[in-house]
């Protein structure tokens, strides 16, 4: 099942949404948590089942964490799991809708779909090269992990040589930067990324029956979402 850039970034934003304004106590606790596991959910679908399994599961652990143990213990300990769940069940599903929806989403197939979204080129050329910039560095930080192997520096090296990690990272990391920069300006413009310019594309991205089932859930919860804190309240 692959999904339309379209949906996915709805999805995005409506996980993100619900879970950060939403009021996650009584009766709703179980709506946002079934939100929360929308990511990881769709990851499992894709199967990615080692980003599914490990992140969905520390998910749940910390939000049943946070149901047993917050008011049992004292203050300090609950103060400290509530910044952890506040992060985690709040924050944490959100940035990994986000990363499903980058990783998983090829560059020909998202200017395809804000082409028939029919989104002006002047918004749709930015967003493809900055996914693209972000695609480029994120493989670019994978070798420059291989290489701080290499040196014999690893997590532990965070704490004992914080001054030398810092080098072996932000030095490479500021450089692969600049170069992908300047490689995905030339590559937008061989591709002919310019306004008003009409192109070809080998894509064929387009709503499908589950892109159709998607929005409707994001419809429901969000209806739901708003009933729940602003109407029944």
């Amino acid at each position: 099942m692959e999904l339309d850039f379209r949906t996915k970034f709805i999805t995005t934003f409506t996980v993100a949404t619900l879970l950060i304004s939403g009021n996650q106590k009584g009766n709703s606790v179980l709506l946002y948590f079934m939100v929360g596991l929308i990511p990881f959910l769709l990851f499992f679908i894709k199967k990615e089942y080692k980003i599914a399994i490990v992140n969905g599961g520390l998910y749940v652990a910390i939000f049943w964490l946070e149901e047993l143990v917050v008011g049992t213990t004292d203050s300090m300990i609950n103060f400290i799991i509530l910044a952890i769940s506040a992060i985690f069940i709040r924050l944490y599903p959100g940035v990994m809708m986000g990363y499903y929806t980058m990783k998983t989403t090829k560059m020909v197939d998202l200017i395809k779909s804000l082409k028939n979204a029919k989104v002006p080129d002047y918004i749709t050329i930015p967003i493809s090269v900055m996914f693209r910039f972000f695609f480029s560095l994120s493989h670019d930080y994978g070798e420059i992990k291989k290489a701080k192997k290499l040196q014999g520096i690893g997590v532990k090296e965070i704490f004992t040589k914080p001054i030398k990690t810092l080098e072996y990272s932000i030095v490479p990391l500021s450089m692969c930067a600049l170069r992908a920069a300047d490689d995905v300006s030339i590559s937008a413009m061989s591709r002919g990324l310019r306004p008003g310019l009409e192109r070809s594309s080998i894509s064929d991205a387009k709503l499908k029956y589950y892109d159709y089932i998607m929005f409707i859930i994001m419809i429901t919860l969000f209806v739901i979402h708003i009933w729940s804190k602003y109407v029944r309240s």
